[in-house]
């Protein structure tokens, strides 16, 4: 009877979602994380591509990008990133009429577990 009730409870434990074995995670990461275009004019368009990876067991999806600001633009080479791969994604900025140092940001949307929102940052000091 021991045998038998062990037996049971290794089945139902088995079978019991997450338990079975680890998840399939994506986790995202960007390189470079922050880029500073140093001096620049006004009504400029700078643009900076950035590398999005995907160092999880599971399938990164891009559900959203977004910037601080209308003076950002963005284009990414694919929103769904497998494993061990990364994706392109170039931003612009315009400088427009600004002056003086400004910080812009993109934040991209993910379904990274850990890191659902992630931030890149962009510098620039602009001089008339």
């Amino acid at each position: 009877m021991t045998l038998r009730l062990a037996s049971l409870t290794f089945t139902v434990l088995a079978a019991a979602p997450g338990l079975a074995g680890p998840q399939q995670a994506p986790s995202i990461a960007v390189e470079p994380d922050q880029f500073d275009f140093g001096s620049v004019r006004q009504q400029s368009t700078l643009s900076k591509q950035f590398r999005i990876r995907n160092f999880g067991s599971g399938s990164l999806r891009i559900e959203r990008i977004s910037a601080s600001c209308g003076c950002s633009a963005w284009q990414l080479e694919e929103g769904d990133i497998a494993p061990g791969q990364g994706s392109d994604l170039r931003v612009s900025l315009d400088t427009r009429d600004d002056v003086g140092r400004v910080e812009r940001t993109v934040l991209i949307e993910s379904n990274d577990p850990e890191r659902p929102k992630l931030l890149i940052r962009l510098y620039a000091t602009i001089v008339e």
